[in-house]
This record gives structure tokens, C-alpha cells and sequence, in this order.
């Protein structure tokens, strides 16, 4: 997967968030992809890419756990990464269906590693009022390492009493 996950050319826009999946695949349960409605730089709206990409992921995911894992992929509707309040709307939508799903917040992952400062600023600020749901960053420095260092942020605000 590490090899994959270097290959912008396969994954195109997905490929950063296939870093990001790296370091948690003993654990991994659920990816739910949040696909853009528009373009970003030279790269396709990533919603145009989106069952090449649950395709791709289902396929190198297994690869690397095993058939007997039961890891599912979902997808959110395409929104506008350009508006702010449609990010936020994806995000908690995302989140919903995953407590849906029976997860807590303390078991989710918001990757911003391939976002653009909208959808890095919107996952980041999703968090402040949950804290028990982490934010992480793959820095692009880690290509080729099986496991990528990650930074992870626990974004909180303070309680005043």
C-alpha cells in the first residue's frame, strides 16, 4: 500500500488520504470519503474519481489486513471544498453516519493531509466542540515509509469555570 500511496498518478487526489490511512490499518474498521464537487489545482474533482478510489482502497486495504478483516468504505456526498459551511456540512454528516454505525467519537480520525486550507480549517474547527475526536496531518516529508509519522491534535477549548 505505502508504494500506492506515493502514486499520484493511480490515486490522484485520493493519494494523500491514502497516506493518512497508513499508520492506522491494524485498527481500521471504516473510511468514509469525503469527495470535492470541484476541481483543486490541476486534479479532477475527486468526486469524478470516487468509485475508482473505493475500488483502489478496498482492494490495497485488504491486501494489507487480510481478507478475514471486514474494513468498509463510504462516501459522502460531493460538496463545494471551496464553501466553508458545505465542508462542515460533509464533515458532520461523516460523523453522524459513523455513530450510526455504532462508533464513538474517541474511535474517528479527521485527515486533512491532502485538504486545502477550507477543508483543514473546517476539520479543525469540527473538533473544538468534540474533544474526544482527533484531528491528524501526515507530513508530505514521510514518501516511501510503510508507516508515516503522523501529527496528531487533540483541538480543544478551554473550560472556563
Amino acid at each position: 500500500m505505502a508504494e500506492f500511496a506515493n502514486h499520484e498518478r493511480i490515486l490522484g487526489s485520493w493519494q494523500q488520504l491514502a497516506r493518512g490511512i497508513l499508520p492506522h490499518l491494524d485498527k481500521l474498521e471504516c473510511v468514509v470519503l469525503l469527495p470535492s464537487s470541484n476541481p483543486s489545482g490541476s486534479l479532477p474533482p475527486s468526486c469524478e474519481q470516487v468509485d475508482l478510489a473505493i475500488e483502489i482502497f478496498t482492494h490495497l486495504i485488504r491486501n494489507q489486513t487480510g481478507e478475514s478483516r471486514a474494513i468498509t468504505i463510504e462516501t459522502m456526498p460531493p460538496a463545494n471544498f471551496e464553501d466553508f459551511r458545505a465542508i462542515m456540512d460533509q464533515l458532520e454528516g461523516a460523523i453522524r453516519l459513523c455513530k450510526h454505525k455504532g462508533f464513538a467519537l474517541s474511535d474517528m480520525v479527521i485527515d486533512v493531509t491532502g485538504g486545502q486550507k477550507t477543508t483543514s480549517i473546517a476539520g479543525a474547527l469540527t473538533t473544538l466542540d468534540k474533544r474526544e475526536l482527533d484531528l491528524q496531518y501526515v507530513p508530505p516529508g514521510d514518501k516511501g515509509n510503510m508507516r508515516p509519522k503522523v501529527k496528531g491534535y487533540r483541538v480543544s477549548t478551554p473550560t472556563l469555570t
